[in-house]
């Protein structure tokens, strides 16, 4: 898939994993499917600057390091585990004010140093949201031992 200049035609939806990475003539996501059961990785696409037509769900992992994003406007409303976009050059967070992630992983971009007051609230947002969602999954875990 090195050679992918486009996701159009992708299926809307998939049940295991989509991956474009290395993608280097990719430089927007859209065609890409709305629903991915697995992992979603579009890293080393060298060219990509921005999430726009990304997921707006991931089951799994959603992985886009080392591109050239700038910001995160078009991120997934949802990932199930990690969402890495380390090694950009991603400014601000805003993007990411309404996902829910699993966990998440910024190092390697401007942004990761920001004390910028929307950047700090974001932060605490999806720090927030990742100890109730780990909350849940412990009352799950017990009940089904219980």
């Amino acid at each position: 898939c090195h050679n992918l200049a486009s996701l159009a035609g992708s299926p809307s939806t998939v049940v295991g994993g989509f991956n474009c990475a290395g993608s280097n003539r990719l430089t927007t996501l859209a065609g890409a499917p709305r629903d991915v059961g697995g992992d979603f990785n579009c890293s080393y696409s060298r060219n990509l600057t921005s999430l726009a037509g990304a997921p707006r769900r991931v089951g799994g992992g959603f992985r886009a390091e080392y591109c050239s994003l700038t910001d995160l406007a078009g991120a997934p409303a949802y990932v199930g585990k990690k969402f890495d976009c380390s090694y950009n050059k991603i400014n601000s967070l805003a993007g990411l004010l309404h996902s829910t992630v699993g966990a998440f992983d910024i190092s390697g971009n401007p942004v990761s140093g920001s004390k910028d007051p929307e950047d700090l609230k974001i932060l605490r947002i999806i720090h927030k949201s990742m100890s109730m969602a780990e909350s849940l999954v412990s009352k799950l875990i017990d009940a089904d031992h219980g």
